[in-house]
């Protein structure tokens, strides 16, 4: 699983990566994680300060998404999952 931020590490190269590294450990799967700030209103609730950078994270779109994903298919020739909140 990777989670990816948009701004932060949405890319092609930064999924390229993760697919190289997932080949070289005989990974059969990607599941690639849109970033959700859900959490940090629970977070707060407990009494916590969330994280600026958490708060402050965007949330990859769904094309980006979806980019990302045929580019694990790509990559590695195996399906790829992605979840968006």
């Amino acid at each position: 699983r990777c989670l990816l931020l948009a701004g932060v590490n949405d890319t092609q190269a930064h999924v390229d990566g993760v697919c190289a590294f997932a080949r070289r450990l005989g990974i059969e799967r990607v599941e690639l994680l849109a970033f959700h700030p859900m959490g940090s209103g629970k977070y707060a609730a407990l009494g916590g300060t969330p994280a600026a950078d958490m708060t402050a994270a965007r949330i990859p779109t769904d094309e980006t998404m979806a980019a990302l994903r045929a580019r694990v298919s790509e990559q590695t020739g195996l399906p790829a999952a992605a979840s968006n909140p």
